[in-house]
């Protein structure tokens, strides 16, 4: 069956209808997002601010967002990195009270964190040795500490843009989020 809602199409074979609604309320969730990014972003500065009300799960360095200066805005990009705000926002409440993933949060890892197309992923073993220096960054909270955060989100525009964050996502640990910007271990 192909489900059409408005410009976004899905190819998907329901077995049943829970998995048809499952699929149509994922749809209207991604939409409605969308939505509420377009009436408020212009600027790299705009994303900085809604990024920080929106996900108080998520714990950004003060400058995670200053390697976007001096970039072009890009709407779109914007919002693609916004949504993948959501899912570690969202991920991150997906524990029980022993610590472990419920089953949104497995599903959440399914999808995004698995796969050749995931949204999220860890740097090469190549790409962590030859990037250790700029994938470390200052600890948000700690003083002369550094997380070493190889761990990103990707939004493939012109240039590839990223998000490095800690892993693993843990409940009773914060999710720091350290750097939003172009890629790091380009070539």
């Amino acid at each position: 069956m192909e489900l059409i809602f408005n410009d976004l199409s899905i190819h998907e074979q329901f077995s049943d209808m829970a998995i048809f609604r499952d699929a149509i309320k994922r749809v209207m969730t991604i939409r409605q997002i969308a939505y509420q990014f377009d009436r408020e972003l212009y600027s790299w500065k705009d994303l900085e601010t809604v990024a920080r009300r929106r996900y108080p799960n998520l714990t950004f360095s003060a400058d995670s967002f200053e390697p976007l200066n001096g970039h072009p805005f890009g709407k779109s990009a914007a919002e693609y990195l916004l949504l993948r705000l959501n899912i570690l926002h969202t991920f991150k409440n997906c524990c029980d009270p022993q610590g472990k993933r419920t089953p949104e949060g497995n599903e959440i890892h399914e999808n995004y964190f698995k796969g050749e197309n995931a949204w999220f992923s860890d740097s090469s073993d190549t790409e962590k040795d030859e990037f250790e220096a700029a994938l470390t960054f200052p600890h948000p909270e700690t003083p002369r500490a550094f997380l070493f955060c190889p761990w990103h989100g990707k939004a493939n525009y012109t240039p590839p843009l990223r998000i490095h964050f800690s892993w693993p996502i843990q409940m009773n640990k914060p999710l720091y989020v350290v750097y939003v910007g172009p890629k790091i271990t380009r070539r």
